[in-house]
């Protein structure tokens, strides 16, 4: 499928799909067309590239609810939404084990004026992760995300425990699909048992 959409070429996972959708009367066309569709991804183990980084998938689900509205003239607008969704990941650096092994939630949902020619796009993803270990830390943070922090992060805390990580990423576009980005950032954590080296050569 990666000659129809190119960002597949990323995966390599063995993936089951089920898809669901009705067929409903539209507004300027004899035609019935899907009103939606409802996708559910169970994966196996393999490989994913993500913002610069490839990480070890143990197991994963996707659900995924596409709704579109056919009682509008001249466009159809869109709502995806992103629930039940986790991902089961390895630290590539380490032994595979419970320790090092990061569960990863998803949900949010994104909301476009129309599905093909949107004239507004506004929506919101939140990723939570209930427990990781700083010493892994920098095997699971994106390449390519806030690389400053990362390696901060890496160098000056040296072990303890995060608890309860969330962060929120929220998505507008102003026209077309293209034009979508990240406008905000939000999210915390808790951690206990830290070693943070503020000022070397000062003792952490």
């Amino acid at each position: 499928l990666s000659s129809l959409a190119p960002q597949l070429k990323t995966l390599d996972i063995p993936t089951a799909l089920t898809a669901d959708t009705r067929l409903v009367p539209a507004t300027g066309t004899k035609w019935l067309l899907p009103d939606g569709v409802n996708l559910t991804l169970g994966l196996g183990a393999g490989h994913l590239a993500l913002a610069g980084s490839t990480y070890d998938l143990d197991h994963g689900s996707i659900a995924l609810g596409l709704a579109l509205d056919h009682t509008a003239r001249n466009a159809t607008p869109a709502r995806l939404v992103v629930h039940d969704t986790s991902l089961s990941v390895h630290n590539a650096d380490v032994p595979q084990g419970p320790d090092h092994t990061l569960d990863l939630e998803l949900a949010g949902q994104l909301e476009a004026s129309d599905l093909l020619h949107p004239q507004g796009i506004k929506g919101q993803v939140s990723a939570r992760i209930a427990h990781v270990a700083f010493e892994d830390m920098h095997s699971y943070w994106p390449e390519n995300a806030a690389k400053g922090g990362k390696k901060w992060v890496a160098d000056n805390i040296t072990s303890g425990d995060a608890s309860g990580l969330q962060t929120t990423i929220a998505l507008a576009g102003a026209k077309g699909w293209d034009t979508l980005k990240v406008v905000g950032l939000d999210g915390g954590l808790d951690a206990r048992g830290l070693t943070v080296h503020w000022l070397r050569p000062v003792s952490p």
